[in-house]
């Protein structure tokens, strides 16, 4: 008996960044604001601007959510 491999798609949901348009994963507390009207401040971990989202503009994004890149602070 042959057993068949399912891709397991990963998926999570985000807003798309109003500047760069990079995904912004969500917190599910932000998540489980369907249908009400509320608005919430993200940051981007792409071009870290912060920005002003409406509940509405949560969508699904395909695959991982993206990792916060760090920046290294030198010190003289």
């Amino acid at each position: 008996m042959a057993q068949t491999s399912k891709a397991i798609q990963k998926h999570y949901r985000g807003v798309a960044c109003s500047r760069c348009w990079q995904p912004i994963p969500v917190s599910t507390v932000v998540g489980k604001l369907d249908g009400q009207l509320h608005t919430f401040a993200l940051r981007c971990k792409a071009c870290e601007k912060e920005g002003i989202y409406a509940v509405a503009d949560i969508q699904y994004f395909n695959g991982e959510p993206p990792q916060r890149r760090f920046h290294l602070l030198q010190t003289i």
